[in-house]
């Protein structure tokens, strides 16, 4: 490099020196420009050396968060398929703690569930399980921090109730908390709250005791998908065990519905076999299944063939049997049913269908007799439950509910059930009224033929004797009319004996062969097998003949006061007591049952009670009648002889 100069003449040694000087200086310029531009060259590659130092060191620790992230989230997936595969969730929780404080590098990590404090009107947290690292003191067995009182941590618990995470230092937490913590060697913690159906239950803490721990987003993000996994455990878990306590609640209504129906349909069965009325029975009958099946009143209904419909026969309200005149329904005094019913309803019960009725379905206006009943009295669901004997439809049994209700199997099986027996109970009754009635015919043909050939043939006799006696007076033939006389006496002494015969005839066969003492302690001996029920029998003063009539009554008195103890009163002991004095007898009869209020059954149509009072009546008898709730009865009754 060089400097060049022009001129037109020599130049002299001091223009030449200044212009080397020039040169010179010009040349150390340069220099100086080459060097400032090496050295910014060797700042920017410097600069960009340690950029890319920086960088490789931040690519390294993003690296390393993406893998601890990555072994989080393998740590999550392992958590969250061994809770839902788990059968025993308290083994899997705790085991899931585990997991993600070693994935995670954490001290301690637990399970804090929040309680109505023992013997406090406050909540709590508990420390319900717990994973510690090694070395770490574990917090579930702490003396102050094992149980920690929603009061004193309220900066904690108000973030947690409104579903936001806790994640500090712990030199930022307020006292009381700071103080808890650091006895615990808390450096830093983070909380995830959990919520069920909405409902906050309590958080996964994560303890730091080493170092004190910044927690980066992503970690926060994935500690937080582990706390709702565990969530969803214990959610899981409450599911289990709801459905287990609803079933084995459904078990027990299940067992105690049973044991109702079983004691409801063996009753039935004993009355069936031994009540003689049928409106007792049938009455037993819809007041058992109106009280198993819930419903506020039912009735049953009889078929009348000749006029193709039903007609109701006995109604039940309000916890009392109605019949005849009693009854408070609209179908006692319509003439019949409305037709829309004969035509869609009767059929189907003629197939043995069991029909559920509810009442906004039928809007037919032949109804609103019905329907206004119903209104007042809040019925809303009826069921019918035929009466059928074979193909032969006899009526049906109708229950009305003050709930807009279907009913159960079970239930519909007891009410058949239930029914069938009412079914029994018709066709028994209807066979055996005509067999009484051709019994009664072939007694009354009986009867007739005796008398014609006993009392008509000594009548005669008797008859003709005295007309021949009257003959003989006339002709002043004394000793042959005294004849006739004798003979005529005779003839009435043998019709006499003969009249006694029959009226034995018609004793009951138990007084054929016994007397009343006797018969009496048949009928407790038939009464009392294979009961437990205990029945006494005692006879004071000295037994004697009494009348047929008094025998008789006073028998069928003593049977329906054991009946009535047996089947109503659930009695566990009855005893009975017959005294013979000079003037009169007593009988007595005593249990120790629920008891009744007399006056309310007398008025509500107790058939028992009623028939007891007429055969007192008629053998010219008082019956006294002493009865309370809870107390047992005491029937006397006292017949002059």
């Amino acid at each position: 490099m060089g400097l060049c100069f022009t001129t037109h003449q020599q130049p002299s040694e001091s223009k030449l020196e200044q212009c080397w000087t020039l040169a010179q200086h010009a040349a150390l310029a340069l220099r100086m420009s080459q060097l400032a531009e090496e050295a910014k060259q060797a700042a920017i590659a410097c600069e960009r050396e340690k950029a890319a130092t920086q960088r490789a060191a931040e690519l390294a620790k993003a690296n390393e968060e993406l893998r601890q992230r990555d072994r989080l989230l393998s740590a999550v997936a392992q958590i969250t398929r061994d809770l839902l595969e788990a059968e025993d969730v308290d083994i899997a929780i705790p085991s899931a703690l585990r997991l993600v404080g070693q994935a995670a590098n954490i001290s301690r990590v637990q399970l804090l569930l929040e309680r109505q404090a023992p013997a406090k009107q406050k909540l709590q947290h508990i420390v319900a399980y717990e994973w510690n690292a090694l070395g770490i003191a574990p917090q579930i067995d702490h003396p102050t921090a094992a149980v920690l009182d929603n009061d004193e941590f309220n900066f904690m618990i108000q973030e947690l109730h409104l579903g936001r995470s806790i994640w500090r230092l712990v030199e930022d937490f307020p006292d009381p908390i700071q103080t808890t913590f650091k006895s615990i060697g808390i450096k830093s913690s983070g909380t995830v709250p959990i919520f069920i159906e909405g409902r906050y239950i309590g958080g996964i803490g994560f303890d730091d005791c080493v170092t004190a721990r910044q927690w980066s987003q992503q970690e926060i993000d994935v500690l937080t998908t582990a706390a709702e996994s565990i969530g969803a455990a214990l959610h899981r878990k409450q599911l289990v065990e709801r459905l287990i306590q609803e079933r084995a609640k459904a078990a027990e209504e299940r067992a105690t519905q049973l044991a109702k129906a079983n004691e409801a349909l063996k009753r039935s069965l004993t009355m069936l076999a031994l009540e003689p009325s049928l409106d007792k029975l049938l009455g037993y009958v819809l007041q058992a299944i109106s009280d198993s099946l819930g419903d506020r009143s039912g009735a049953v209904y009889l078929f009348d063939d000749s006029n193709d419909t039903t007609t109701l026969h006995l109604n039940y309200e309000n916890g009392h049997l109605q019949q005849g005149e009693q009854i408070d329904h609209p179908a006692a005094t319509l003439r019949r049913p409305p037709q829309e019913w004969d035509r869609l309803y009767l059929p189907l019960l003629h197939q043995n269908q069991v029909l559920i009725h509810h009442e906004s379905e039928f809007a037919s206006p032949a109804y609103a007799p019905y329907r206004q009943h119903n209104a007042q009295r809040g019925i809303e669901t009826l069921l019918f439950v035929p009466l059928l004997f074979g193909e032969q439809l006899l009526g049906s049994i109708t229950l009305r509910s003050t709930q807009h209700r279907d009913y159960t199997l079970e239930e519909l099986e007891l009410a058949r059930a239930l029914a069938h027996q009412a079914t029994l109970a018709i066709q028994l009754t209807r066979l055996a009224a005509r067999e009484c009635d051709r019994a009664i015919l072939e007694e009354r043909n009986r009867m007739a033929r005796d008398i014609h050939d006993s009392l008509a043939q000594a009548f005669t006799g008797i008859i003709l004797q005295l007309e021949a006696a009257k003959r003989k007076i006339a002709a002043t033939q004394l000793e042959a009319a005294q004849n006739c006389l004798s003979r005529a006496r005779s003839l009435a002494a043998s019709g006499l004996s003969e009249a006694r015969r029959s009226v034995r005839a018609l004793r009951p066969e138990v007084l054929e062969s016994d007397d009343l003492p006797n018969a009496l302690h048949y009928i407790v001996e038939q009464m009392s097998w294979d009961t437990q029920v205990q029945i006494q029998l005692q006879i004071d003063g000295t037994p004697r003949p009494i009348p047929v009539n008094v025998e008789i009554n006073l028998l069928r008195i003593g049977q329906e006061a054991m009946t009535n103890a047996l089947r109503h009163a659930n009695a566990q002991n009855i005893r009975l007591n017959l005294l013979f004095e000079p003037q009169a007898v007593h009988l007595q009869i005593r249990d120790d049952g629920q008891g009744f209020e007399p006056q309310v059954q007398l008025t509500n149509g107790g058939f028992g009670l009623i028939g007891m009072q007429e055969r007192s009546a008629q053998i010219g008898g008082q019956l006294r009648l002493v009865s309370s709730i809870g107390w047992g009865t005491e029937a006397i009754v006292t017949v002059p002889i």
